[in-house]
């Protein structure tokens, strides 16, 4: 059975709303530095609490673990307001087709893309995909078969996040690795929320890297 999630309930973007009455467009934000790092570390039995048992752990996997650093991700992503309602994205250089559409929520904004994307899933990815936080705005589940090589297929618009606070704009971003297999999964734009049961079912240890990186005016 498919699962429906659309949300309608969307603010206008008012990013300097309270700092000025007019704003001339274009407006370009970019990537600048690394902020609020934090990692999370989990077995089957929970989340590792203990610093120094974190603190060895990360050592272990320090070199798959690389540390994030400003000048890596200084300029990485580029965005460029057309209007209020509209951005231009540039991501490691190369700049998108198509502007987004603006939304925001609560002040979470939603650079949205225009074209609605379909995408399979296997299990574990799958797992990664529900421990974000934030989803489309246009967001639908559809089962596969059995025997299908996909757990899911996602039909979506696809959003980059950013956090507005206080005229600034942040996005946040997570590294998900696990030890054992090796799996990693760097720079996935949200905010980690929780992992399912099934994904406690490795025999390794899950880490989680979680930052924001904080925009400038350029």
């Amino acid at each position: 059975m498919k699962k429906l999630l659309i949300i309608f309930s969307f603010l206008s973007f008012t990013l300097f709303s309270c700092e000025k009455d007019t704003i001339d467009y274009p407006v370009t934000f970019s990537t600048k530095t690394v902020s609020e790092y934090s990692l999370r570390i989990f077995t089957t039995d929970g989340e590792i609490t203990s610093e120094s048992l974190k603190y060895d752990i990360v050592q272990r996997y320090k070199y798959q673990l690389n540390a994030v650093s400003n000048e890596d991700l200084k300029g990485k992503i580029v965005c460029t307001y057309i209007t209020k309602d509209s951005v231009e994205i540039i991501i490691d250089g190369v700049k998108e087709a198509k502007p987004r559409n603006v939304l925001e929520n609560n002040g979470l904004v939603y650079w949205e893309k225009q074209d609605t994307t379909v995408k399979g899933y296997t299990w574990l990815p799958y797992d990664i995909l529900k421990a974000q936080e934030y989803i489309p705005t246009y967001y639908l589940e559809t089962p596969c078969a059995s025997g299908s090589a996909y757990k899911i297929l996602v039909e979506s618009k696809e959003c980059l996040y950013a956090i507005k606070n206080k005229g600034k704009l942040s996005i946040p971003m997570f590294d998900f690795f696990i030890n054992y297999s090796g799996y990693l999964v760097k720079e996935i734009n949200n905010s980690f929320k929780n992992l399912e049961e099934r994904a406690f079912n490795h025999k390794d240890t899950i880490i989680i890297q979680e930052y924001l990186i904080d925009m400038e005016i350029l």
